[in-house]
């Protein structure tokens, strides 16, 4: 397919969606640039949160969390969280951090992209735990949503797959 081509088919797709061909050409608007900021801002923090999170460093993570409703969902809660929500320090340590079955060792976390809109990200990712007993590791995926007030994140939604950690859990 030429260039010629493939301009005229999207031309006229522009067209027969009814756009005038001004509104297609037009600068983004500041609204559109305000927003875009926000999501750059919002996914610094989460760049920040998951740096914290694989090195360990449970202050850091506190820090950005500091405040947020914390939710667990879609986990099984012999494993990992049991729910929520957690809404102090205390209540994360002990609802999620310390529900940590103590046959797995956390390695090192990570989102692997970002779905911005508005107020809320969805950071999709992945853990990786190993197995203290065997050494088997395991990396489990997850979706995070997150939601954002003023640059600060004020609630964590978080959904994972045990099944592979229950896997590598099970004698066999």
């Amino acid at each position: 397919m030429t260039v010629r081509t493939i301009l005229i088919a999207a031309l006229t797709a522009v067209g027969a969606l009814g756009i005038p061909m001004a509104a297609a050409a037009q600068e983004p608007d500041a609204t559109t640039t305000a927003d875009l900021a926000g999501d750059a801002a919002n996914m610094a923090v989460l760049d920040r949160f998951y740096r914290a999170l694989s090195a360990n460093d449970g202050a850091a993570v506190a820090e950005l969390l500091n405040g947020a409703r914390i939710w667990g969902g879609g986990s099984d809660g012999a494993l990992f969280v049991d729910g929520g929500p957690y809404d102090t320090d205390a209540a994360l340590l002990a609802g999620v951090f310390g529900r940590i079955d103590p046959r797995f060792e956390f390695l090192s976390g990570y989102a692997g992209s970002y779905l911005p809109s508005g107020d809320r990200v969805v950071a999709l990712g992945s853990f990786l735990w190993a197995d203290r007993s065997t050494g088997r590791a395991v990396e489990i995926p997850f979706a995070h949503v997150f939601t954002f007030r003023d640059g600060e994140i004020t609630r964590l939604e978080h959904y994972t797959d045990t099944s592979g950690a229950l896997d590598v859990a099970t004698p066999g």
